[in-house]
């Protein structure tokens, strides 16, 4: 009798080990199945996403570029005016004092000459007198 429930018992594990290595092999498969499916998703909506960002950061950075072009240029148009008259103003100055360093050297050159004249013309009354 322990012969004939060994052998019951050997057959019943032999067929529930064969029946879960099926069922197994069977789950493994449909996993694999699932896994390529869903990786296969995956990485579409990923380029796909991709895509639409690349796309999406062109359009925005032409759209800043425009953006900052149009601010460059208003702020050249406002401030324009302004430089030309700052311009303006620092070329008036200058000039006065360009033309007021010019009339005091012209007024030294002026009393240095008039003073060598009368040196020279002292030290000639003087070197007539003598003679």
């Amino acid at each position: 009798i322990s012969s004939i429930f060994t052998l019951a018992w050997e057959g019943l594990k032999a067929v529930v080990v064969t029946t879960l290595d099926i069922i197994t092999a069977i789950v493994s498969a449909a996993w694999e199945g699932v896994k390529t499916v869903f990786s296969t998703v995956w990485n579409a909506i990923k380029t796909a996403f991709c895509s639409v960002w690349d796309a999406i950061k062109d359009y925005v950075q032409v759209a800043l570029l425009a953006i900052g072009s149009l601010i460059d240029a208003a702020f050249k148009i406002i401030t324009l005016p302004f430089m030309g008259k700052l311009q303006d103003t620092v070329k008036a100055a200058w000039d006065k004092i360009h033309d007021g360093i010019s009339e005091t050297m012209n007024l030294i050159g002026g009393l240095i000459s008039k003073s060598w004249e009368g040196i020279k013309s002292a030290i000639s009354s003087i070197l007539t007198s003598i003679a």
